[in-house]
């Protein structure tokens, strides 16, 4: 998949439908339990994820030189997810660039991929 070609629809859903299928999800991490954080003008904080390691391996050439890609399993990724919602941190759901970001909360997030374990 070409996702700089996709729309935020297409990849929000292809980064939901990988999640389910392969139980995992990628992030950006510098080092144990430090992962890259976006924010924007109204200092709202997403934690971008995405459907597989090439992809964040590909935005973490543009600003994120230090961090690797990092996998998590699906269980551990659903139970954050509830404690991002507690904290107010946002998804940022497969970004391609630092201006196309989809956001999206993660209580919403879970539920939308929940709905697919189903």
């Amino acid at each position: 998949m070409n996702s700089e070609e996709k729309n935020d629809a297409e990849r929000y859903n292809y980064l939901i439908e990988t999640i389910v299928s392969k139980k995992e999800v990628w992030l950006l991490q510098a080092y144990s339990g430090m992962f890259a954080m976006l924010d924007d003008e109204k200092e709202n904080q997403y934690l971008p994820v995405w459907p597989e390691k090439n992809y964040a391996e590909n935005y973490a050439k543009l600003e994120w030189t230090n961090y690797e890609a990092e996998r998590m399993g699906i269980g551990e990724f659903l139970a954050w997810l509830d404690e991002l919602e507690e904290d107010g941190i946002k998804i940022a759901a497969f970004p391609v660039s630092e201006d196309n970001v989809t956001p999206q909360t993660a209580i919403i997030f879970k539920n939308h991929i929940t709905e697919l374990l189903a």
